[in-house]
């Protein structure tokens, strides 16, 4: 038996896995989807908030339209816990499984996003002065405000979990433990029989939220000297200042999932 302090510091590595492979585009993975939209509050990526979009931004309309996301490649163990939702008994069994492969793509991707401008015009008069001062021009009102992300773009997607069976584990590297856990929810990829098929895929059902982009991030002065323009605007995939920042409060953030975030207060 693994006792629940090794469990979380073993789930914390996973989740830092599969948080590294989206940030390099500027994107932040949600580990557990609840709805998440334009205008929600975190402290932290645990599928809790502060505050929801609707009760700050009422009226507030975001702007959908067609778009996509690249695939991201993780371990097993990262796979199997995160993308496919696995719960820690199904882990284990799979522990002989750990040098298979997980590619994770999404299909009929949406984004969903407002702007600095739509959000301001939306805010509700008397929202929580920590909300507020997330959207304040002044920059050191800005930096006044609590180290919470505001959700700017949501991603919406068909998740499409490919597994690819590993070689060096020999002719025990069958992948029918997937129909055990899935049912008809798994498929073999060519032949149809997942003991001998090299790849298996598992698909959600419905599109659900996949990854955010905050409308804002905080860039520390130590951050900002090591880049030649910081914008302190909307929040910019392109730039480099913003990923290091958003990379930050990610790996700062990330806590083993179900952990109580105390109302109110959005430290690390």
């Amino acid at each position: 038996m693994v006792d629940s302090s090794q469990a979380d510091v073993a789930r914390s590595r996973l989740e830092q896995e599969y948080a590294a492979a989206f940030l390099p585009y500027g994107l932040v993975p949600i580990l557990l989807p609840r709805g998440q939209g334009v205008g929600d509050i975190l402290a932290r990526l645990d599928g809790s908030y502060i505050a929801r979009g609707d009760e700050c931004f009422p009226g507030l309309i975001p702007r959908e339209a067609s778009s996509s996301l690249t695939a991201v490649d993780v371990s097993w163990n990262a796979g199997a816990q995160l993308a496919l939702g696995l719960d820690h008994v199904a882990a284990a069994n799979a522990q002989g499984h750990v040098e298979n492969r997980v590619q994770v793509r999404f299909e009929q991707v949406r984004s969903h996003s407002a702007s600095l401008t739509q959000l301001r015009q939306h805010l509700k008069p008397g929202v929580a002065p920590g909300v507020a001062q997330l959207l304040a021009a002044d920059m050191t009102d800005f930096e006044k405000s609590p180290d919470w992300l505001l959700i700017g773009e949501v991603f919406t997607s068909i998740t499409v979990v490919r597994v690819t069976r590993s070689r060096a584990a020999g002719g025990k590297a069958d992948l029918s433990f997937l129909q055990r856990l899935f049912g008809a929810g798994a498929k073999a990829t060519v032949g149809g029989d997942l003991a001998k098929d090299e790849a298996a895929e598992i698909r959600t059902t419905e599109p659900l939220p996949v990854a955010f982009r905050p409308a804002r991030v905080k860039v520390t002065a130590d951050i900002a000297g090591d880049f030649r323009s910081v914008s302190f605007e909307q929040f910019d995939k392109n730039d480099e200042a913003h990923r290091k920042a958003l990379g930050e409060w990610v790996m700062a953030s990330l806590a083993p999932i179900g952990t109580n975030v105390p109302g109110g207060k959005g430290g690390r």
